[in-house]
Protein backbone atom coordinates (compact mmCIF):
# COMPACT_ATOMS: atom_id res chain seq x y z
CA UNK A 1 0.00 0.00 0.00
CA UNK A 2 1.31 3.47 -0.85
CA UNK A 3 1.85 5.63 2.21
CA UNK A 4 -0.15 8.62 0.96
CA UNK A 5 -1.04 11.53 3.20
CA UNK A 6 -3.88 13.58 1.70
CA UNK A 7 -5.11 16.80 3.22
CA UNK A 8 -8.08 14.82 4.52
CA UNK A 9 -7.51 14.19 8.26
CA UNK A 10 -9.47 10.93 8.11
CA UNK A 11 -7.08 9.54 5.49
CA UNK A 12 -4.15 10.78 7.55
CA UNK A 13 -5.33 8.94 10.66
CA UNK A 14 -5.99 5.78 8.65
CA UNK A 15 -2.55 5.68 7.10
CA UNK A 16 -0.48 6.95 9.97
CA UNK A 17 -2.54 6.92 13.20
CA UNK A 18 -1.43 9.01 16.18
CA UNK A 19 1.59 10.51 14.37
CA UNK A 20 0.09 13.22 12.20
CA UNK A 21 1.17 15.99 14.51
CA UNK A 22 4.83 15.00 14.22
CA UNK A 23 5.01 15.38 10.45
CA UNK A 24 7.02 18.40 9.30
CA UNK A 25 5.12 21.09 7.34
CA UNK A 26 5.83 21.65 3.63
CA UNK A 27 5.27 24.66 1.32
CA UNK A 28 2.45 22.71 -0.35
CA UNK A 29 0.29 21.90 2.73
CA UNK A 30 -2.38 24.42 1.72
CA UNK A 31 -1.81 24.24 -2.02
CA UNK A 32 -4.80 23.71 -4.38
CA UNK A 33 -2.69 21.72 -6.87
CA UNK A 34 -4.82 18.96 -8.36
CA UNK A 35 -3.46 15.47 -7.66
CA UNK A 36 -1.22 16.67 -4.81
CA UNK A 37 -0.51 14.16 -2.06
CA UNK A 38 2.33 13.36 0.29
CA UNK A 39 4.45 10.29 0.92
CA UNK A 40 5.16 9.70 4.60
CA UNK A 41 8.87 9.42 5.22
CA UNK A 42 8.51 7.05 8.20
CA UNK A 43 6.62 4.61 5.95
CA UNK A 44 9.14 4.84 3.14
CA UNK A 45 12.19 4.16 5.30
CA UNK A 46 11.27 3.32 8.90
CA UNK A 47 13.94 4.45 11.31
CA UNK A 48 16.00 6.30 8.67
CA UNK A 49 16.97 9.75 10.10
CA UNK A 50 16.73 11.46 6.69
CA UNK A 51 13.04 10.62 6.32
CA UNK A 52 11.96 10.77 9.98
CA UNK A 53 8.81 12.88 10.39
CA UNK A 54 9.06 14.01 6.74
CA UNK A 55 6.28 14.46 4.19
CA UNK A 56 7.34 14.21 0.56
CA UNK A 57 5.09 16.21 -1.82
CA UNK A 58 3.99 14.33 -4.95
CA UNK A 59 1.62 15.08 -7.83
CA UNK A 60 -0.41 12.36 -9.53
CA UNK A 61 -1.43 13.24 -13.08
CA UNK A 62 -4.56 11.96 -14.91
CA UNK A 63 -2.54 9.18 -16.61
CA UNK A 64 -1.58 7.80 -13.19
CA UNK A 65 2.04 8.96 -13.49
CA UNK A 66 3.29 10.37 -10.19
CA UNK A 67 6.22 12.75 -9.87
CA UNK A 68 7.82 14.66 -6.94
CA UNK A 69 7.21 18.38 -6.71
CA UNK A 70 9.76 20.77 -5.20
CA UNK A 71 9.47 24.32 -4.00
CA UNK A 72 10.40 26.98 -6.58
CA UNK A 73 12.05 30.34 -5.95
CA UNK A 74 9.37 31.80 -8.21
CA UNK A 75 5.86 31.43 -6.66
CA UNK A 76 4.26 31.86 -10.10
CA UNK A 77 5.72 28.49 -11.15
CA UNK A 78 3.68 26.76 -8.37
CA UNK A 79 6.53 24.30 -7.86
CA UNK A 80 9.09 22.31 -9.84
CA UNK A 81 8.15 18.87 -11.18
CA UNK A 82 11.05 16.39 -11.11
CA UNK A 83 10.62 14.36 -14.31
CA UNK A 84 13.86 12.33 -14.40
CA UNK A 85 17.61 12.81 -14.02
CA UNK A 86 18.42 16.50 -14.51
CA UNK A 87 15.07 17.25 -16.19
CA UNK A 88 13.08 19.46 -13.78
CA UNK A 89 10.38 21.79 -15.14
CA UNK A 90 7.89 24.25 -13.55
CA UNK A 91 4.37 22.98 -12.99
CA UNK A 92 2.97 26.30 -14.24
CA UNK A 93 4.23 27.09 -17.72
CA UNK A 94 3.21 27.13 -21.38
CA UNK A 95 4.38 24.44 -23.76
CA UNK A 96 6.71 26.75 -25.70
CA UNK A 97 8.24 28.32 -22.59
CA UNK A 98 8.79 24.86 -21.13
CA UNK A 99 10.42 23.78 -24.40
CA UNK A 100 13.05 26.52 -24.11
CA UNK A 101 13.81 25.49 -20.52
CA UNK A 102 13.97 21.80 -21.42
CA UNK A 103 16.17 22.46 -24.44
CA UNK A 104 18.82 24.18 -22.29
CA UNK A 105 18.87 21.23 -19.89
CA UNK A 106 19.01 18.73 -22.77
CA UNK A 107 21.93 20.50 -24.43
CA UNK A 108 23.85 20.59 -21.15
CA UNK A 109 23.52 16.89 -20.24
CA UNK A 110 22.88 15.10 -23.54
CA UNK A 111 19.11 14.58 -23.37
CA UNK A 112 16.71 15.08 -26.30
CA UNK A 113 13.61 17.24 -26.42
CA UNK A 114 11.10 17.85 -29.20
CA UNK A 115 7.68 19.41 -29.60
CA UNK A 116 4.71 17.08 -30.16
CA UNK A 117 1.53 18.30 -31.85
CA UNK A 118 0.28 21.60 -30.39
CA UNK A 119 0.55 20.98 -26.66
CA UNK A 120 3.18 18.36 -25.92
CA UNK A 121 6.89 17.87 -25.30
CA UNK A 122 8.72 14.60 -25.83
CA UNK A 123 11.58 14.26 -23.35
CA UNK A 124 14.23 11.58 -23.80
CA UNK A 125 16.87 10.82 -21.17
CA UNK A 126 19.57 8.15 -21.03
CA UNK A 127 17.43 5.05 -20.39
CA UNK A 128 14.17 3.69 -21.87
CA UNK A 129 12.44 4.66 -18.59
CA UNK A 130 13.37 8.29 -19.17
CA UNK A 131 10.99 8.68 -22.11
CA UNK A 132 8.03 10.98 -21.39
CA UNK A 133 5.30 12.93 -23.13
CA UNK A 134 4.49 16.05 -21.11
CA UNK A 135 1.22 17.75 -22.09
CA UNK A 136 0.38 21.39 -21.39
CA UNK A 137 -2.81 23.43 -21.08
CA UNK A 138 -1.62 26.79 -22.38
CA UNK A 139 -4.79 28.57 -21.26
CA UNK A 140 -4.25 27.68 -17.63
CA UNK A 141 -0.43 27.71 -18.08
CA UNK A 142 0.08 24.33 -16.46
CA UNK A 143 1.20 20.76 -17.07
CA UNK A 144 -2.05 18.90 -17.73
CA UNK A 145 -0.69 15.34 -17.92
CA UNK A 146 2.45 13.21 -18.13
CA UNK A 147 2.67 9.90 -19.96
CA UNK A 148 5.46 7.33 -19.90
CA UNK A 149 6.04 6.35 -23.53
CA UNK A 150 6.73 2.87 -24.80
CA UNK A 151 10.15 2.99 -26.40
CA UNK A 152 9.17 0.56 -29.18
CA UNK A 153 5.59 1.61 -29.87
CA UNK A 154 5.96 5.40 -29.72
CA UNK A 155 5.16 6.93 -33.11
CA UNK A 156 8.26 9.12 -32.96
CA UNK A 157 10.90 6.68 -31.68
CA UNK A 158 14.44 7.83 -31.10
CA UNK A 159 16.68 6.53 -33.84
CA UNK A 160 18.92 3.79 -32.40
CA UNK A 161 21.93 5.55 -33.87
CA UNK A 162 21.28 8.51 -31.55
CA UNK A 163 21.83 6.23 -28.55
CA UNK A 164 25.55 6.81 -28.21
CA UNK A 165 25.97 4.59 -25.16
CA UNK A 166 24.20 1.35 -24.25
CA UNK A 167 24.82 -1.43 -21.75
CA UNK A 168 26.02 -3.64 -24.60
CA UNK A 169 28.63 -1.07 -25.66
CA UNK A 170 29.82 -0.67 -22.06
CA UNK A 171 30.45 -4.41 -21.92
CA UNK A 172 32.39 -4.36 -25.20
CA UNK A 173 34.74 -1.50 -24.31
CA UNK A 174 37.79 -2.29 -22.13
CA UNK A 175 38.78 0.07 -19.33
CA UNK A 176 41.17 2.95 -20.00
CA UNK A 177 44.79 1.79 -20.43
CA UNK A 178 43.71 -1.87 -20.68
CA UNK A 179 45.06 -2.09 -24.25
CA UNK A 180 48.46 -0.48 -23.67
CA UNK A 181 50.35 -3.74 -24.21
CA UNK A 182 48.77 -4.42 -27.60
CA UNK A 183 48.81 -0.79 -28.77
CA UNK A 184 47.45 -0.29 -32.29
CA UNK A 185 46.29 -3.91 -32.45
CA UNK A 186 43.48 -3.01 -30.03
CA UNK A 187 39.97 -3.40 -31.44
CA UNK A 188 37.70 -0.34 -31.67
CA UNK A 189 34.22 -1.85 -31.26
CA UNK A 190 32.19 1.34 -31.72
CA UNK A 191 32.16 4.17 -34.27
CA UNK A 192 30.58 7.63 -34.01
CA UNK A 193 30.24 10.13 -36.86
CA UNK A 194 28.75 13.47 -37.83
CA UNK A 195 26.19 12.98 -40.64
CA UNK A 196 26.67 16.57 -41.88
CA UNK A 197 30.49 16.76 -41.83
CA UNK A 198 33.50 14.45 -42.09
CA UNK A 199 34.41 13.87 -38.44
CA UNK A 200 34.59 10.29 -37.12
CA UNK A 201 35.43 8.86 -33.69
CA UNK A 202 36.39 5.22 -32.97
CA UNK A 203 36.41 4.16 -29.30
CA UNK A 204 38.74 1.39 -28.10
CA UNK A 205 38.69 2.11 -24.34
CA UNK A 206 36.20 3.68 -21.92
CA UNK A 207 36.42 4.74 -18.28
CA UNK A 208 32.85 3.61 -17.66
CA UNK A 209 31.53 7.14 -17.23
CA UNK A 210 32.53 9.69 -19.85
CA UNK A 211 36.06 9.39 -21.23
CA UNK A 212 37.08 7.38 -24.31
CA UNK A 213 40.42 6.61 -25.89
CA UNK A 214 40.56 5.82 -29.58
CA UNK A 215 41.05 7.20 -33.07
CA UNK A 216 39.68 10.55 -34.22
CA UNK A 217 39.49 11.42 -37.90
CA UNK A 218 38.81 15.16 -38.10
CA UNK A 219 41.19 17.90 -39.18
CA UNK A 220 43.87 15.26 -38.68
CA UNK A 221 43.83 11.48 -38.22
CA UNK A 222 45.09 10.96 -34.68
CA UNK A 223 44.89 8.88 -31.53
CA UNK A 224 43.66 10.57 -28.38
CA UNK A 225 40.97 11.04 -25.77
CA UNK A 226 37.42 12.28 -26.28
CA UNK A 227 34.32 12.30 -24.11
CA UNK A 228 30.78 10.96 -24.31
CA UNK A 229 29.33 14.24 -23.03
CA UNK A 230 31.07 16.14 -25.83
CA UNK A 231 29.74 13.74 -28.45
CA UNK A 232 26.23 14.14 -27.04
CA UNK A 233 26.36 17.94 -27.08
CA UNK A 234 28.24 18.73 -30.31
CA UNK A 235 26.29 19.49 -33.50
CA UNK A 236 27.58 19.46 -37.06
CA UNK A 237 27.48 22.17 -39.72
CA UNK A 238 23.72 21.68 -40.27
CA UNK A 239 22.90 21.28 -36.58
CA UNK A 240 22.60 17.48 -36.72
CA UNK A 241 23.65 15.41 -33.69
CA UNK A 242 26.46 12.88 -33.72
CA UNK A 243 25.32 9.31 -34.44
CA UNK A 244 26.56 5.82 -33.74
CA UNK A 245 27.23 3.75 -36.86
CA UNK A 246 24.92 0.74 -36.52
CA UNK A 247 26.53 -1.06 -39.48
CA UNK A 248 30.16 -0.57 -38.51
CA UNK A 249 32.27 -3.74 -38.36
CA UNK A 250 34.93 -3.48 -35.61
CA UNK A 251 38.53 -3.13 -36.76
CA UNK A 252 41.89 -2.58 -35.08
CA UNK A 253 43.22 0.93 -34.53
CA UNK A 254 46.02 0.17 -36.99
CA UNK A 255 43.53 -0.85 -39.70
CA UNK A 256 41.49 2.31 -39.12
CA UNK A 257 44.60 4.47 -39.04
CA UNK A 258 45.80 3.04 -42.35
CA UNK A 259 42.35 3.33 -43.90
CA UNK A 260 41.86 7.01 -43.06
CA UNK A 261 45.40 7.99 -43.95
CA UNK A 262 45.05 6.31 -47.30
CA UNK A 263 41.80 8.19 -47.91
CA UNK A 264 43.49 11.46 -47.01
CA UNK A 265 46.39 10.69 -49.32
CA UNK A 266 44.01 9.99 -52.17
CA UNK A 267 42.12 13.22 -51.52
CA UNK A 268 45.22 15.39 -51.29
CA UNK A 269 47.73 15.81 -54.11
CA UNK A 270 51.43 16.10 -53.45
CA UNK A 271 51.35 19.77 -54.38
CA UNK A 272 48.51 20.45 -51.92
CA UNK A 273 50.44 18.69 -49.15
CA UNK A 274 53.48 20.86 -49.86
CA UNK A 275 51.34 23.97 -49.74
CA UNK A 276 49.57 22.96 -46.51
CA UNK A 277 49.53 25.80 -44.03
CA UNK A 278 52.13 25.23 -41.30
CA UNK A 279 51.02 25.01 -37.67
CA UNK A 280 52.19 28.47 -36.68
CA UNK A 281 51.10 30.46 -33.64
CA UNK A 282 48.96 32.63 -35.94
CA UNK A 283 47.13 29.58 -37.30
CA UNK A 284 46.64 28.03 -33.86
CA UNK A 285 45.31 31.36 -32.60
CA UNK A 286 42.86 31.64 -35.50
CA UNK A 287 41.53 28.09 -35.04
CA UNK A 288 41.21 28.46 -31.25
CA UNK A 289 39.39 31.79 -31.64
CA UNK A 290 36.94 30.40 -34.20
CA UNK A 291 36.25 27.34 -32.05
CA UNK A 292 35.63 29.42 -28.92
CA UNK A 293 33.26 31.79 -30.74
CA UNK A 294 31.35 28.86 -32.23
CA UNK A 295 31.02 26.66 -29.14
CA UNK A 296 31.21 29.13 -26.27
CA UNK A 297 33.95 27.23 -24.46
CA UNK A 298 37.40 25.75 -25.02
CA UNK A 299 38.55 22.79 -22.98
CA UNK A 300 42.31 22.59 -22.35
CA UNK A 301 44.03 21.11 -25.41
CA UNK A 302 47.55 19.72 -25.85
CA UNK A 303 49.01 19.56 -29.39
CA UNK A 304 52.18 17.63 -30.19
CA UNK A 305 53.59 18.08 -33.70
CA UNK A 306 56.24 15.82 -35.21
CA UNK A 307 57.67 15.50 -38.70
CA UNK A 308 55.32 12.57 -39.39
CA UNK A 309 52.04 13.77 -37.96
CA UNK A 310 50.34 15.93 -35.35
CA UNK A 311 48.49 14.56 -32.31
CA UNK A 312 45.98 16.40 -30.12
CA UNK A 313 44.41 15.52 -26.78
CA UNK A 314 41.66 17.17 -24.71
CA UNK A 315 42.44 17.64 -21.02
CA UNK A 316 39.01 17.41 -19.43
CA UNK A 317 40.00 17.36 -15.75
CA UNK A 318 42.77 19.91 -15.26
CA UNK A 319 43.90 19.84 -11.58
CA UNK A 320 43.44 22.95 -9.48
CA UNK A 321 47.00 23.48 -8.17
CA UNK A 322 50.06 24.31 -10.27
CA UNK A 323 52.04 21.38 -8.86
CA UNK A 324 49.28 18.91 -9.73
CA UNK A 325 48.96 20.41 -13.22
CA UNK A 326 52.67 19.96 -13.85
CA UNK A 327 52.44 16.34 -12.72
CA UNK A 328 49.45 15.79 -15.02
CA UNK A 329 51.35 17.32 -17.96
CA UNK A 330 54.37 15.08 -17.33
CA UNK A 331 52.16 12.01 -17.11
CA UNK A 332 50.34 13.00 -20.30
CA UNK A 333 53.61 13.56 -22.18
CA UNK A 334 54.88 10.16 -21.08
CA UNK A 335 51.63 8.43 -22.14
CA UNK A 336 51.47 10.16 -25.54
CA UNK A 337 55.08 9.24 -26.29
CA UNK A 338 54.39 5.59 -25.44
CA UNK A 339 51.18 5.37 -27.43
CA UNK A 340 51.97 7.32 -30.57
CA UNK A 341 54.87 7.93 -32.91
CA UNK A 342 54.73 11.48 -34.30
CA UNK A 343 58.27 11.22 -35.56
CA UNK A 344 60.93 13.78 -34.68
CA UNK A 345 59.39 16.20 -32.20
CA UNK A 346 58.86 19.70 -33.65
CA UNK A 347 56.64 21.64 -31.27
CA UNK A 348 54.22 21.40 -28.36
CA UNK A 349 51.21 23.66 -27.72
CA UNK A 350 48.92 24.08 -24.70
CA UNK A 351 45.63 25.98 -25.06
CA UNK A 352 43.67 26.79 -21.89
CA UNK A 353 41.11 29.27 -20.59
CA UNK A 354 42.07 31.38 -17.59
CA UNK A 355 42.08 34.74 -15.85
CA UNK A 356 44.67 37.51 -16.16
CA UNK A 357 45.61 40.19 -13.64
CA UNK A 358 47.64 43.07 -15.08
CA UNK A 359 49.87 45.12 -12.80
CA UNK A 360 49.16 48.86 -12.55
CA UNK A 361 50.32 51.68 -10.30
CA UNK A 362 47.54 50.84 -7.85
CA UNK A 363 47.74 47.07 -8.21
CA UNK A 364 51.03 45.17 -7.66
CA UNK A 365 52.14 42.48 -10.07
CA UNK A 366 51.79 39.81 -7.39
CA UNK A 367 48.01 40.27 -7.10
CA UNK A 368 46.36 36.90 -7.94
CA UNK A 369 43.45 37.10 -10.42
CA UNK A 370 41.07 35.65 -7.81
CA UNK A 371 41.57 38.82 -5.73
CA UNK A 372 41.58 41.28 -8.61
CA UNK A 373 38.16 42.82 -9.40
CA UNK A 374 39.61 44.10 -12.69
CA UNK A 375 40.79 40.68 -13.83
CA UNK A 376 40.35 39.73 -17.49
CA UNK A 377 39.08 36.42 -18.89
CA UNK A 378 41.55 35.10 -21.46
CA UNK A 379 42.40 32.18 -23.70
CA UNK A 380 46.05 31.29 -23.10
CA UNK A 381 48.12 29.70 -25.90
CA UNK A 382 51.60 28.48 -24.97
CA UNK A 383 53.95 27.16 -27.66
CA UNK A 384 57.44 25.68 -27.56
CA UNK A 385 59.66 25.07 -30.58
CA UNK A 386 61.32 21.90 -29.31
CA UNK A 387 64.53 21.83 -31.45
CA UNK A 388 65.24 25.51 -30.75
CA UNK A 389 63.77 25.55 -27.22
CA UNK A 390 62.01 28.80 -28.08
CA UNK A 391 58.77 29.74 -26.29
CA UNK A 392 55.83 31.85 -27.41
CA UNK A 393 52.76 33.10 -25.53
CA UNK A 394 49.51 34.45 -26.95
CA UNK A 395 46.72 35.91 -24.79
CA UNK A 396 43.25 36.32 -26.31
CA UNK A 397 40.80 38.41 -24.30
CA UNK A 398 37.30 36.93 -24.08
CA UNK A 399 34.54 39.57 -24.32
CA UNK A 400 31.08 38.60 -23.00
CA UNK A 401 27.74 40.41 -23.00
CA UNK A 402 25.54 40.97 -19.95
CA UNK A 403 24.06 37.49 -20.36
CA UNK A 404 27.47 35.83 -20.35
CA UNK A 405 27.48 35.01 -24.06
CA UNK A 406 30.82 35.42 -25.84
CA UNK A 407 30.70 38.40 -28.22
CA UNK A 408 34.33 38.59 -29.32
CA UNK A 409 37.74 37.01 -28.79
CA UNK A 410 40.68 39.30 -29.59
CA UNK A 411 44.36 39.66 -28.75
CA UNK A 412 44.91 41.18 -25.33
CA UNK A 413 46.40 44.68 -25.38
CA UNK A 414 49.63 43.28 -23.91
CA UNK A 415 50.20 41.34 -27.16
CA UNK A 416 52.24 43.54 -29.47
CA UNK A 417 52.70 40.97 -32.22
CA UNK A 418 50.33 38.51 -33.88
CA UNK A 419 52.83 35.72 -33.25
CA UNK A 420 52.77 36.36 -29.49
CA UNK A 421 55.49 37.23 -27.04
CA UNK A 422 58.43 35.29 -25.63
CA UNK A 423 57.44 33.61 -22.37
CA UNK A 424 58.44 30.28 -20.88
CA UNK A 425 55.79 27.76 -19.81
CA UNK A 426 56.47 25.45 -16.84
CA UNK A 427 53.55 23.27 -17.91
CA UNK A 428 54.98 22.76 -21.39
CA UNK A 429 58.35 22.02 -19.78
CA UNK A 430 56.68 19.30 -17.72
CA UNK A 431 54.92 17.92 -20.81
CA UNK A 432 58.19 17.81 -22.74
CA UNK A 433 60.05 16.24 -19.81
CA UNK A 434 57.49 13.45 -19.58
CA UNK A 435 57.57 12.89 -23.34
CA UNK A 436 61.36 12.68 -23.48
CA UNK A 437 61.47 10.41 -20.42
CA UNK A 438 59.33 7.86 -22.26
CA UNK A 439 61.61 7.96 -25.30
CA UNK A 440 64.82 7.65 -23.31
CA UNK A 441 64.07 5.86 -20.03
CA UNK A 442 66.77 6.01 -17.35
CA UNK A 443 69.26 3.16 -17.37
CA UNK A 444 69.82 0.94 -14.36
Amino acid sequence: MRAWLHRSSSVLCFLNPCRGAAEQPTPFDASPIEGLHFLIGDHLAPGHPTFKDQKLPMVEFPSGVTRPIWESDNPEQQGIIHLFGEMDLPLADTRDEAYERAKKIAEAVGYEVSKHETNGLVLVGQTPHEFLLVKYDDQSRQISDIEVLDFEQWQQPVHPGHRLMTDEIREQLPELYANEKIGLEAIAPVKYFTPDSNWTWYASEFDGEDRFFGLVAGFEVELGYFSLSELQSVRGAMGLPIERDLYYEPQTLQQLLDKHRKERMEQTTQAERQQREPLTMARITRIAREFLLKTGRHLPVVIIEGDRRTDMILVEDMPSTHEERAQEMARMGFTMAKRQDVGKLQQMVLVTEGWLSVATEDRPAQTPPSKDPERVEVLVINQIDVPKREYKLMLLEIIRDDDGKIQDVRPHKSMEESEGMDAESPLLDALLMGYLAAQDPPKD
